[in-house]
């Protein structure tokens, strides 16, 4: 049974049990859902290189980089915008509802 789970042509060999039986269920779905995760992240990836080199081809260089920057650069800045802090002492005068209730 070890030979031929060292054989196998599964990366992680998900298929050999020590006792010799199938996939339970639960690694049946887990490695399902791993699988289907692994797809969609790489369709979004050639989806966004798709669209940089269209726009690069269509509109120029600049166009593409631009649109690179752009779509990396805003959910980097809506991130900092939500984990920014403002209420430790930047703003004293600060009226917001939680600085209300501090108060």
């Amino acid at each position: 049974m070890l030979k031929a789970c060292l054989r196998a042509k599964e990366p992680f060999n998900l298929e050999c049990s020590p006792k010799g039986g199938a996939m339970s269920p639960v690694v049946k779905i887990a490695k399902l859902a791993f699988n289907g995760f692994i797809v969609f992240v790489l369709a979004a990836c050639i989806a966004w290189w798709a669209i940089v080199g269209g726009l690069s081809e269509a509109y120029g260089p600049i166009a593409g980089l631009t649109f690179a920057f752009v779509s990396i650069a805003t959910p980097v800045l809506i991130y900092g915008m939500k984990r920014h802090n403002h209420h430790e002492g930047y703003y004293p005068e600060c009226d917001c509802n939680c600085c209300r209730e501090r108060k």
